[in-house]
């Protein structure tokens, strides 16, 4: 390659030299990294063009400059009188290190500008030449051959030259004929070895026997040339040399060799341990001279090439060419007499250990960064796990090690290599499941960006570990022992005691992630960028991820990805065209184009033959999954679509529009199947759970709905967000579904609707064979195996009475309550209320009880052997109970008449038809009919509306193919169900006339055993069965959830509704979404709109008992929260979910976190931002207030000593303010009395009372100009008046008195609008300055105002009904004299001193000068990569906390002193006491924008 390039300047095919440019991989240090040779060609190339510009160091950047200095070139080339090309020659590119996929050539130009060649060179069959021709426009391939005789004798000339010694080339004794014609002789390092041997040899009139006696092959030859060398240096020095060049991983320095072959040579093999390597004592005289490593370097010359030079001038020895390695690893490393290759890692491991704790105390002072890098691995190579463990589980270590840049290398370390040894292999296993270990791991992972950052965090850290934890015992045992310094440590009070969730965090992402996508078997992870371009990742595991590969080619954001298979990605951009992408070689195997607008997502099928594309111009393509070809479109749509998901056995796709549908397509057909309609906005998310029966989707409005996929029925909403949700993904078990959101969180929920509510008893009360709910859904009675009735409070599971009402223990078979209906007909609003309580015993008897007390009032006997069934109706005083009984019959009683009866009751009716058991009755919605069914597989319905005349009206023959257990009425229509022991339900519609038959309207489908009880009201049915599950449905047929309730039998279930009400005529039909075209659905319902009522739902109750003694409350329609995964701060965009748990998400912060999904912990915070925290002045009490509307008080007791104020504040009351953010709050006078300030302008005075029962009571409150934005609080002479300065997010600032404190009747008025900033006003604080109490405000004007109460300045207030003496005096604080304006949004004071921070991150220290009266600017820095929200001053700390995420404390110098991480910008920041209570300790009070309360203590 070097003289074809030459031959470009000879013979004039380039204007000058300065037109070609040469790169050899491998042959300079450093030349063959990626980033390196980016570097060195866009610094050639900007010299020749005369370019000033930086260049870049991360890889992506440094690839477009390389692109665009190519370009910039091709046009200076152009513009030549004759054009000639610009050359550059890449030579060996295959051998480049395989970061960011480096031998795949992607960071070539698909298309090489005019003028410019790029002449590269690979292997045969190696990735680059793949690449090559299937990725680059190549103009000319050409297939190198071997070394030719000729090339050969040119190789050894020019070698033998460089040493001034030559062969005998002559007829009758040609030496160069000799070695040329040995068979591996067209191999260079066969010819360079040759030439070694030829140079050493000395005697010359035997070269042609030595040429003739050289082997053919060069693995002989290898092996003459090292018995050549041992026999010049010693075996012994030879082997253990090559042997430990071979061990190491990045070679070895000249003085790091002397230094272990001293070592060897000293200990002579007899070491076992590390420690016996480091006992060694170091002696001058035992030392292998220089003399000595230089001849045996010079000697192995010709193995080590090339050699490399460190900035110490010590050479870098490694055997780099694989040749050798094979040879060294052959001769000294196998056989009998082969040297220990643990032993050699246990000398290398002893002699860096010595390096990096230079002084034996176990601080780790060592400042040689490769001896920190390589100890970890020679110790695993050693299998030294003990030792290992120790090191890797120390903190000093990983501080040491993250000083010197090694952050990710530790993270890897935890990775332990695989050993052949089988004892060996059961030590590491027993290593990586030690719980110290794993904890140490899970450390390091959730910390690595902090530690990369920050590495003197890295005992802090530890510190806030759950104190379960191993780091968090070790970290306080080294500052019990002031091992490592306590000085400015941030320790966190309040901290979780549950590991955290998140067990990786990339913050090192150049751009914000656009989207995510995790491969089907969990081994990739593909992750698209705003900057176009997509990066791939190796799941070692959660916390350890490898890039692997960088794909480039789109011109606009990655929208959506799909792995098509496990060698297949693809890729969906706003460029409008899709790229179809090689896994294995890194490069596109094909464009897809066809849209005409943003492609917005993309989907494969489960076999990776079929990929869908849905885009913004209202397309849905098919694309073939293999080549990317197209295979057809479906019909175009009238809206663009968001989103597309395949369904799992890939014939279906479901859609979402912007036109607030989801639509299902036939993909095989080409069709549409049909419509979901119930959302109101646009659809941004859609999925198929991995059992296809369900649909979950998100709407732009925060909506998440979930649809059965065969009913198109929508069957569950979730909620739980305070913001839209981005994305949500279906656990590829089912069993968990996963929404991201705008307010930056990340939530788990339940794969299957339902949520649990309680769980009341146990087995030791024995099977649970009734249950019912009364008609608040408040209560819930149960009856026992045992004769017990027990009543609980369904929330608390609180029991609130029980009774039995016979001597022998008779079982309980049926209970219900006397629900009474009375509707208020001016207002069409339906109540139900419950008094009275039903009971069927097995003897026969049903009891009517006081719901309230258990008090018997009447006892029926009604049934000669059990009673199998019961129900009554529910008019308010009259109406019927009904009973099935085991013999055969069923009894109807007249309710009015059981009331009036004391204690025995007859009954008046007395229904036979049946030939079998009766276990099923119910009476329909107007208490007209009945209907009853036997274990003879007949329902008989009778009639009664002739309550005196009871007659069957008709008989349903054959229902089921067993017996009939179970029936119940619809609440709303003429329909009934059934269920049986032939696992089924069926609806039946009664409207028909006939007398013998009724159409089967729906059949369901699904329960695995025996149905034993079901419920039926407002078109949702709940069935149970005897396997332990309860199943609720849609009227329709839609299963909507599967409750895996109890262990054992369910007995029984029944629903309560809460419902709301409204005239029918202002109301559309949505109780259920409809499956159907539009214009047909329209017209289908269009007479339905007008006469129907639409029922609004509030919440629903299910109530299931068992024979495991339990009974279960629900919320069947409601999705259960699994998990709230709080560490983004900005909005969540992207998301993925695998195996075992494994979510995966990236937002706007810039950062992609990983996490393992863990049982969530009631949280104490807010539901969304803090705003404000503030303490009273005793410390006693705190209280923060937040976006949610809330106001939340804390309470700590406050003592003398230390034990009593080292527990952490607990909450102690949840106050709700309004609907609108509280944005502000302080105490007036004393610790009971808070005002508050919110978006809504209201400010409001409370009265904090504090006991058994605590509360917050609403004093008094005042309407003023606008939003509030902060609260200072002044006081006065009259300990019952103070004066408030309230700023508005407006230019004004309202000056309040509250007056009348300590009465019944305080009040607040304005007194005064002030005059002074031109733009919102942002920040207040109050002060003492000069003497003088002042308050200090800051706008969005850049300005800083003063306020001094009690004089007058007309030009600044507009009295409202006061004296112009109240009203105050305006003094300009600090006005920017920057051209930009930046908001002034924080304010503090501590003696003369006025510190504020601005919306750039800037604090601004000012000074007031009492000879003027005037403030000096005493320095502006720049403390914050973010909004400065927080200031706090004390003694001579001052506490900033930021929107980027960091509290940050400083001396009064602005010199940085300590630093606490939060997972979300600062919002708000306060002391918590004035003065230690605790020497040395200062407590915080921190709020963050995801709600997040944290208690903070400043040790110092």
């Amino acid at each position: 390659m070097a003289s074809i390039a030459r031959r470009c300047v000879d013979e004039k095919l380039v204007a000058s030299a300065l037109d070609v440019l040469v790169h050899s991989v491998g042959a300079a240090p450093g030349s063959t990294n990626i980033v390196c040779v980016l570097r060195r060609l866009c610094r050639e190339l900007g010299r020749r063009i005369n370019a000033t510009m930086e260049i870049p160091s991360h890889f992506k950047n440094l690839v477009d400059r390389f692109h665009l200095l190519l370009e910039e070139s091709s046009a200076i080339q152009s513009n030549l009188t004759s054009p000639t090309p610009l050359v550059l020659f890449l030579d060996g590119l295959d051998l480049l290190e395989k970061v960011h996929d480096a031998p795949s050539l992607n960071w070539l130009p698909e298309r090489v500008p005019p003028n410019v060649l790029i002449v590269v060179s690979v292997r045969d069959d190696s990735a680059g030449q793949k690449s090559l021709f299937q990725h680059l426009d190549c103009t000319a391939r050409i297939s190198v051959d071997p070394l030719d005789s000729l090339d050969r004798a040119e190789v050894v000339r020019q070698t033998l030259a460089m040493h001034a010694k030559c062969l005998d080339e002559s007829p009758f004794n040609n030496q160069m004929k000799i070695i040329v014609s040995k068979r591996e002789s067209n191999l260079p390092l066969y010819l360079s070895l040759a030439c070694e041997e030829v140079r050493v040899f000395g005697l010359f009139e035997k070269v042609t026997q030595k040429l003739n006696s050289l082997p053919h092959t060069l693995t002989q030859l290898l092996s003459e040339s090292l018995s050549r060398i041992e026999s010049d240096n010693g075996t012994r020095l030879v082997a253990t040399s090559l042997s430990l060049l071979l061990c190491s991983r990045d070679g070895l320095e000249e003085n790091e060799l002397t230094a272990l072959l001293t070592l060897d040579r000293v200990l002579n093999g007899s070491y076992r341990t590390v420690d016996d390597v480091r006992n060694v004592c170091h002696d001058p005289e035992t030392t292998i001279p220089s003399i000595t490593i230089l001849r045996l370097i010079r000697s192995l010359e010709t193995f080590l090439r090339p050699l490399e030079t460190t900035s110490f001038e010590s050479r870098v020895l490694r055997l780099d060419q694989l040749h050798v390695r094979n040879a060294v690893q052959h001769r000294y490393l196998k056989g009998p007499n082969a040297i220990d290759e643990n032993a050699l890692h246990l000398l290398l491991a002893g002699y860096y250990y010595t390096v990096a704790d230079c002084y034996w105390d176990g601080c780790w002072s060592g400042k040689n960064q490769k001896a920190f890098s390589e100890l970890p691995y020679h110790l695993a190579s050693a299998a030294c796990y003990g030792e290992l463990a120790n090191v890797l589980c120390d903190l000093s270590f990983i501080q040491a090690r993250c000083m010197l840049g090694l952050s990710v290398a530790t993270l890897h370390d935890f990775d332990l290599p695989v050993l052949s040894s089988a004892w060996d292999q059961r030590s590491r296993t027993k290593l990586v499941s030690d719980q110290r270990f794993v904890d140490y791991q899970n450390f390091v992972s959730r910390n690595l960006h902090v530690l990369a950052s920050c590495p003197v965090l890295t005992l802090q850290q530890a510190l806030n570990e759950p104190s379960s934890s191993y780091p968090s015992a070790d970290a306080r045992k080294l500052l019990e022992e002031k091992k490592m310094a306590a000085t400015g440590l941030v320790e966190w009070m309040n901290k979780s005691e549950e590991p955290d969730s998140c067990v990786r965090t990339v913050d090192d992402l150049p751009e914000v992630v656009t989207c995510l996508a995790l491969s089907p078997d969990g081994t990739f992870l593909a992750v698209a960028l705003r900057d176009c371009t997509v990066k791939l990742y190796e799941m070692i595991s959660p916390a350890i991820i490898k890039e692997l590969k960088m794909f480039c080619g789109h011109s606009g954001h990655v929208d959506a990805l799909c792995f098509v298979s496990k060698s297949r990605l693809c890729s969906a951009s706003a460029d409008g065209t899709l790229s179809l992408w090689s896994i294995d070689g890194g490069q596109r195997i094909s464009v897809l184009k066809g849209h005409s607008r943003n492609v917005s997502s993309c989907a494969s099928d489960p076999s990776g033959s079929v990929i869908v594309s849905v885009g913004w111009d209202f397309a849905i393509k098919l694309w073939n999954g293999l080549t990317g070809a197209a295979q057809g479109n479906l019909a175009n749509d009238r809206r663009p679509i968001n989103c597309v998901a395949f369904h799992p056995e890939g014939q279906m796709i479901v859609t979402g529009d912007w036109d607030c549908t989801l639509k299902l397509w036939d993909v095989f057909h080409k069709s549409r199947k049909g419509i979901l309609r119930g959302h109101r906005s646009s659809v941004r998310d859609v999925a198929f759970s991995p059992s296809g029966r369900h649909i979950a989707s998100a709407a732009l409005d925060g909506e998440v709905k979930i649809w059965s996929a065969t009913h198109g029925s929508s069957v569950g909403v979730i909620s739980g967000h305070s913001l839209p949700i981005n994305r949500l993904a279906f656990s590829p078990s089912g069993q968990e579904l996963v929404t991201a959101s705008d307010d930056s969180k990340v939530k788990v929920w339940s794969g299957n609707i339902g949520r649990a509510l309680n769980r009341i008893g146990n087995e030791k009360l024995g099977p649970v064979m009734c249950v019912a709910l009364d008609a608040t859904g408040e209560f819930v009675a149960a009856g026992y195996h045992e004769g017990f009735v027990r009543v609980f409070a369904a929330s608390s599971g609180h029991l609130v009475w029980e009774k039995t009402y016979f001597q022998d223990p008779i079982s309980v078979v049926c209970i219900k309550y006397k629900l009474v209906e009375e509707t208020d007909f001016t207002t069409e609003v339906t109540t139900t209320s419950s008094d009275a309580l039903l009971v069927g015993m097995a003897n026969g008897c049903v009891l009517m009880l006081n719901g309230w007390t258990g008090d018997l009032r009447c006892t029926v006997s009604a049934h000669r052997s059990s009673v199998m069934a019961l129900d009554v109706s529910r008019s308010a005083a009259s109406g019927f109970v009904v009973t099935g009984g085991e013999d055969f019959t069923a009894k109807l009683f007249e309710y009015s008449e059981l009331q009036r009866k004391s204690k025995v009751a007859e009954s008046s009716h007395t229904l036979e038809s049946h030939s079998a058991p009766v276990t099923c009755c119910a009476l329909n919605r107007d208490e007209t009919k009945l209907a009853t069914g036997s274990r003879d597989m007949i329902i008989v319905l009778w009639n009664l509306k002739t309550p005196s005349h009871v007659t069957v009206e008709r008989v349903l023959c054959g229902c089921h193919s067993d017996w009939i257990t179970c029936c119940a009425w619809s609440n709303t229509a003429d329909f009934l169900v059934t269920g049986s022991n032939d696992f089924n339900l069926k609806l039946w519609d009664l409207t028909s006339a006939s007398m013998t038959s009724a159409p089967e309207k729906v059949k369901f489908t699904g329960h695995m055993s025996a149905i034993t009880s079901v419920a039926y009201q407002y078109g949702c049915i709940v069935s149970s069965c005897n396997d332990g599950t309860v199943k609720v449905w849609s009227h329709k047929g839609a299963e909507i959830t599967t409750l895996y309730a109890h262990a054992q039998r369910v007995n029984a279930c029944v629903v309560h509704f809460d419902i709301q009400q409204e005239p029918a005529e202002k109301t559309e039909n949505s109780d259920w979404a409809t499956m159907a075209d539009e214009e047909d659905w329209k017209t289908k319902h269009e007479e339905l709109k007008v006469t129907k009522k639409d029922v609004k739902v509030e919440r629903v109750v299910l109530a299931s008992c068992s024979d495991d003694g339990t009974v279960r409350l629900w919320l069947p329609i409601e999705s259960s929260e699994l998990s709230c995964l709080v560490g983004h701060s900005g909005k969540v965009t992207a998301l993925a979910t695998g195996h075992d748990g494994l979510i995966c998400s990236a937002g706007l912060d810039h950062t992609m976190k990983l996490w393992k999904a863990t049982e969530m912990s009631p949280s104490v915070g807010h539901e969304s931002g803090v705003t404000a925290a503030i303490c009273s002045q005793d410390g006693s009490t705190i209280v923060t207030t937040g976006r949610d509307g809330t106001m939340r008080v804390w309470s700590r007791q406050v003592s003398s000593t230390a034990s009593t104020c080292s527990g952490v504040p607990q909450l102690i009351m949840n106050v709700k303010v309004g609907n609108k953010s509280v944005s502000c709050a302080q105490f007036v006078g004393s610790s009971n009395l808070v005002l508050s300030g919110s978006d809504d302008g209201y400010i409001i005075l409370w009265d904090l009372s504090f006991g058994k029962f605590s509360q917050a009571k609403r004093l008094a409150s005042l309407l003023t100009s606008g939003p509030v934005s902060s609260l200072a609080v002044m006081s006065s002479d009259n300990p019952t008046v103070f004066n408030v300065f309230v700023t508005h997010l407006s230019s004004v600032v309202s000056l309040a008195t509250v007056k009348n404190l300590g009465t019944k009747d305080p009040d607040i008025a304005i007194t005064a609008l002030l005059k002074g900033h031109s733009d919102w006003c942002m920040a207040s604080a109050t002060a003492t300055v000069g003497g003088r109490a002042v308050v200090l405000t800051g706008g969005a004007d850049s300005c800083v105002f003063s306020w001094q109460a009690n004089s007058f300045d007309k030009d600044v207030a507009q009295t409202k009904g006061v004296k112009p003496s109240n009203a105050p005096v305006r003094a300009l604080v600090y006005e920017s004299s920057e051209e930009t304006l930046t908001w002034m949004t924080s304010i503090a004071a501590f003696e003369d001193l006025v510190y504020c921070g601005d919306s750039v991150g800037n604090l601004i220290s000012l000074k007031f000068d009492c000879s003027t009266g005037t403030y000096e600017v005493l320095s502006q820095k720049l403390i914050h990569a973010g909004r400065l929200t927080c200031i706090v001053c004390v003694d001579n700390l001052i506490f900033t906390g930021s929107s980027d995420r960091t509290v940050k404390v400083w001396n009064t110098n602005l010199v940085q002193v300590g630093q606490f991480l939060c997972k979300a910008p600062v919002t708000c920041l306060a002391l918590t006491e004035n003065v230690p209570i605790i020497p040395n300790r200062h407590r915080l009070i921190c709020g963050n924008s995801l709600g997040e309360v944290l208690f903070l203590a400043w040790i110092y």
